[in-house]
């Protein structure tokens, strides 16, 4: 078995292709007895947050199978999702059959507040909140609209380090658009915040 270091395991997500695949063979990250090691079949403890239609959670489970032990999660409660989104139903129904574990009314900005199950023993290795966005209610304001979502996800970044603070190895992922990292900026507080990894 090989030992990650601690680079080898940080680098376990990547905005293009975040995992490993998992082909037969292939190693994952997976943790045994507090470190990160190389094991063939074990999963990377992976949560989704924010997915409004699940169907950048479905695309992970599709990509990676047994690669990812994976929670998808979403602000909203199921009944909201699959009357809102056209594929909401069919993209729930074909996680719970990959064997996602399924959550609503998780708050991105407060996850231990609204999913006390994260405070557990095994928290996600990897948590990612893929294109966040409050809608465009007040887009005529720009100034206040990136205001709104800096702090949005200041407090996501603080949050999912929470999360996973006992876990040095983990990583608090933000997938973003364009120039949204500038124009919210969050350039200059991520580096701040070591776990936090931002497409610049």
């Amino acid at each position: 078995m090989a030992t990650c270091t601690a680079e080898k395991a940080g680098d376990a997500l990547r905005t293009a292709s975040p995992f490993t695949r998992g082909a037969p063979g292939a190693e994952t990250f997976t943790e045994e007895d507090g470190d990160e090691h190389c094991a063939a079949k074990r999963a990377v403890r992976v949560l989704t947050v924010g997915d409004g239609d699940f169907s950048f959670s479905l695309s992970l489970a599709r990509a990676y199978g047994d690669s990812i032990e994976l929670t998808a999660s979403s602000f909203i409660p199921a009944a909201e999702v699959t009357a809102t989104y056209h594929r909401g139903r069919a993209n729930l129904v074909e996680l719970a059959a990959r064997g996602a574990t399924l959550r609503h009314g998780v708050d991105a900005a407060a996850l231990v507040g609204t999913d006390p199950s994260l405070a557990s023993p095994r928290p996600p290795q990897h948590i990612i909140f893929n294109h966040p966005h409050l809608g465009l209610g007040g887009r005529s304001d720009e100034q206040a609209h990136a205001q709104r979502h800096h702090v949005l996800l200041c407090h996501y970044l603080h949050s999912a380090e929470r999360v996973l603070e006992r876990n040095p190895r983990a990583s608090v992922r933000l997938l973003l658009s364009g120039n949204q990292h500038h124009t919210w900026r969050l350039v200059r507080f991520a580096p701040r915040r070591p776990q936090s990894r931002l497409p610049l």
